[in-house]
């Protein structure tokens, strides 16, 4: 399905995560191949109001449109599936 609202990718990480870097590449991958498509990285620790706001208890765990998250590194599929879930 085509992405045609829309969406704001929040990812928050940490420097020493090793799964971290994937999850954000992703996301700022789908925001450059679609116009519709907002990605931020937010770094966990420097931003803790932002990560208590979303409940963030491990990274990555990426937020979409400040109400569906996905925890860790999913795959692109998956990230679509949560995507379309958000839009519904």
């Amino acid at each position: 399905a085509a992405i045609d609202k829309p969406v704001h990718m929040q990812v928050f990480i940490t420097p020493t995560c090793p799964y971290c870097p994937q999850a954000v590449h992703l996301a700022h991958q789908m925001a450059m191949e679609n116009p519709n498509v907002k990605a931020d990285m937010v770094e966990a620790i420097e931003f803790p109001h932002l990560s208590n706001k979303y409940n963030v208890m491990g990274v990555p765990r990426t937020v979409i449109n400040e109400a569906y998250h996905l925890e860790g590194a999913a795959p692109g599929p998956m990230v679509l599936d949560k995507i379309a879930e958000a839009l519904a």
